[in-house]
């Protein structure tokens, strides 16, 4: 794990320049999300209305900045297509793109604030 990101070696290397340690954008055809759209499926009754808006929020933010768009799911899918399964983990940190498993879960933690 790179900080928030869950990184492989050869995904390190495809985001890393060797010297520099900038980030670079992914030009890896095979871990963009198809259609440009990232499912995801809260998995998680730990997460309240309000942690759901926010998480909701989030997603439209970055819709009207970017060609991203957002798909909630409402069960675990089971056709093997990559979704986000965000869950309250310890800390934030996410899968980078959709190079997810076989049964196609990426997983992104996304910690509950403590009050």
């Amino acid at each position: 794990m790179m900080d928030d990101m869950i990184l492989t070696k050869e995904d390190n290397e495809r985001l890393f320049e060797p010297d520099s340690k900038r980030r670079n954008a992914i030009k890896d055809v095979d871990m963009l999300w198809p259609d440009k759209t990232v499912r995801y499926f809260i998995g998680s009754t730990e997460y309240n209305d309000e942690h759901k808006k926010a998480i909701k929020e989030g997603t439209e933010m970055i819709k009207k900045v970017s060609c991203i768009k957002f798909e909630e799911l409402t069960a675990v899918p089971s056709d093997g297509k990559p979704y986000l399964h965000v869950s309250p983990e310890s800390g934030c940190y996410a899968t980078v793109g959709a190079k997810c498993p076989p049964n196609g879960k990426c997983e992104m933690s996304l910690a509950i604030p403590v009050s």
